[in-house]
């Protein structure tokens, strides 16, 4: 858990590592002079910031000293920063908090010393050394470069072969002498796609694991066809208005839950572009700040969080589903809470798509944090009329998810994406024409 995560959490015993130089603090600064850097009449911010008047500097001396103060003000301002994560993370222990700092991380070649947080805390005279070891002669992370062996005495890869600076025009006869059983595994996939071309069938898929989103699975469902079109040949997609103003209400939402608090004023809200409070197809919609206030009134609004925009990856046979829970609370009598955020209206009944992606939800955090379906209710709170729906899916709903998962990921693997047989999603669909000059109509 980043300290981030941590805002607005307490736990009874805190470890905070890496109070080794230039780890934490994070001494390094975002300069605002550099070409890629966001203008600082632009930024937010840009209150903090010294101006730059180039109209007053006459020399190269003038200028030399006055970016080496305004470095140096950066830096300050970047120690700060840091500074008040550090008290972030500091005040989220109830009863003992351990600091840890390493002599070597990553592929450092001299030892990393303290860091000014680690002195300050020994300065206190509050904390209790635990001991220190001296630091290793050199970076047990880098290992030393392999004895160089005689190349017939290596087994033949095809990344040495490519590396081979006589690869040119006798690439392939090499690898087809050198490498037999790759060629002809190689061979035989191209053979394959050239007839599979050549005659209009789909070239078999192989079974490899894959990566799909609780997203991903819930089109999959809607429409296999869309999926492919979406996921994998990755076709553009129109830009959604709710959409946007549904990632803007989580985002709102995420930072109150952190801060503990009412994260954005409304008076700051108005500074930010207000195209999400727009009508879409001539239908009045509830703006932002009115879908924040709900959640500020509602139950969830009016407590602290156990976990907020928590993200997973569920293992299914070898492959991964991953997802992104907006809020999992745990009650004071051990049962759980699941709640996802809707931007929306309830219309008087919960569709399989939202149902199914409760699910989703609700199978994680069985499977990968032993929330047993018994002790877990979830919610649907639809932010735009205040209306909150109840679902408790039980193990056996659960399990039952858990194989349908399992077998769109098997047709996912195997290359199945038909059109779906529902003509209403068709007439939804942006890409139907694609699909009829494909199937015809």
């Amino acid at each position: 858990m980043t300290i981030h995560q941590a805002k607005g959490l307490e736990f009874p015993v805190v470890f905070i590592p890496g109070l080794a130089e230039k780890i934490f603090p994070d001494t390094r600064i975002d300069d605002p002079d550099r070409w890629d850097q966001l203008p600082e009449e632009l930024r937010g911010d840009r209150s903090r910031y010294p101006i730059l008047d180039l109209q007053a500097i006459r020399t190269l001396e003038e200028l030399n000293s006055t970016l080496k103060q305004r470095k140096q003000l950066f830096q300050k301002m970047r120690l700060d920063e840091e500074r008040r994560l550090f008290y972030v993370a500091i005040t989220r222990a109830q009863r003992a908090l351990f600091f840890s700092r390493a002599h070597w991380y990553s592929t450092n070649i001299r030892p990393k010393s303290a860091s000014t947080f680690w002195d300050e805390i020994i300065d206190t005279g509050l904390s209790v050394s635990q001991g220190e070891e001296e630091a290793p002669g050199s970076n047990p992370r880098l290992s030393a470069a392999p004895e160089r062996a005689e190349s017939e005495a290596q087994p033949v890869s095809l990344a040495r072969l490519l590396l081979r600076p006589d690869r040119g025009a006798g690439f392939i006869d090499r690898v087809a002498l050198e490498m037999p059983e790759v060629w002809s595994r190689l061979k035989a996939e191209v053979d394959e796609q050239i007839t599979a071309l050549a005659t209009g069938i789909a070239p078999s898929w192989r079974e490899m694991p894959v990566e799909v989103s609780c997203t991903g699975l819930v089109r999959y469902d809607q429409c296999p066809r869309l999926y492919r079109y979406l996921h994998l040949d990755r076709l553009p997609e129109k830009p959604s208005l709710w959409a946007g103003r549904g990632a803007e209400v989580h985002r709102r939402i995420e930072e109150e839950s952190l801060s503990g608090g009412h994260g954005v004023a409304a008076e700051e809200a108005e500074l930010k572009p207000r195209d999400w409070d727009s009508q879409a197809d001539g239908e009045t919609v509830s703006s932002v700040e009115e879908m924040v206030e709900t959640y500020r009134r509602s139950v969830f609004g009016r407590r602290p969080p156990t976990m907020v925009e928590e993200p997973f990856a569920l293992p299914v046979n070898g492959s991964l589903v991953r997802g992104r829970i907006d809020r999992l609370d745990r009650l004071p009598d051990g049962s759980w809470e699941l709640v996802d955020y809707k931007a929306a209206s309830f219309s008087g009944q919960v569709g399989r798509g939202r149902l199914l992606q409760l699910r989703l939800y609700a199978l994680a955090a069985w499977r990968l944090w032993g929330i047993e379906p018994e002790k877990l209710s979830c919610f649907l709170f639809f932010l735009a009329d205040g209306h909150i729906e109840t679902i408790c899916p039980s193990s056996d709903d659960l399990a039952r998810t858990e194989e349908w998962v399992a077998e769109t990921l098997r047709r996912i693997q195997t290359g199945r994406f038909p059109r779906t047989e529902d003509a209403s999603t068709c007439l939804r669909c942006g890409y139907s024409q694609v699909c009829e000059a494909r199937d015809g109509p």
